[in-house]
């Protein structure tokens, strides 16, 4: 319904509620024009099409309004951009080969063509029980969900998605380390 712009936000120019003929009488609609680009959803009521028209009034004046119709690039598309703008510029070598190795082994199979608000915190636990199945030690499952988790902590920020999905899932525990006590030593 909205263009996006390189930046992922949408630009809407103009909003018109309009009618049209059907069969069974008038069916309200809502026209978008983005540029010569012409969307638009039909309504079941004149009142639905009110409501939706007075919502996008309010989105724009909260400066929400590209929330709307955030979301809708994938995974890997978003993550494309997270690395080039946060994580080359911020993270060790290092980190960097970890992160890249656990992207293309791990996330991109799994996730990598998903849109970003269609990955959910079921899905996300879900990929962690597959990785877990699949034999993957918990160590890297762990550091796996904290790179997407800083992953979609930018799309937050960046106002991809409302919140993180990753944040409220559980991780495995790192390995437990053996701890010496004073009459152990």
């Amino acid at each position: 319904m909205t263009n996006f712009s390189t930046t992922g936000f949408p630009t809407i120019f103009f909003v018109t509620a309009l009618r049209r003929a059907s069969l069974r009488g008038r069916v309200p609609e809502l026209r978008i024009d983005d540029s010569g680009v012409k969307r638009s959803a039909t309504f079941d009521t004149d009142r639905d099409a009110r409501d939706f028209k007075a919502k996008l009034r309010m989105l724009k004046r909260s400066g929400e309004l590209a929330m709307l119709g955030a979301g809708r690039e994938t995974l890997a598309q978003f993550a494309a951009r997270w690395w080039e703008v946060e994580a080359v510029p911020n993270l060790e070598l290092a980190t960097l080969k970890s992160y890249a190795s656990h992207w293309n082994r791990h996330v991109l199979p799994a996730l990598g063509q998903v849109e970003l608000r269609r990955i959910t915190p079921e899905r996300i636990a879900e990929f962690r029980a597959d990785l877990q199945h699949d034999g993957v030690e918990n160590e890297t499952v762990r550091r796996t969900l904290a790179m997407l988790q800083g992953i979609f902590a930018r799309a937050v920020e960046w106002q991809r998605v409302a919140f993180n999905p990753v944040k409220v899932v559980r991780k495995p525990r790192a390995k437990d380390v053996h701890r010496c006590h004073g009459s152990e030593i």
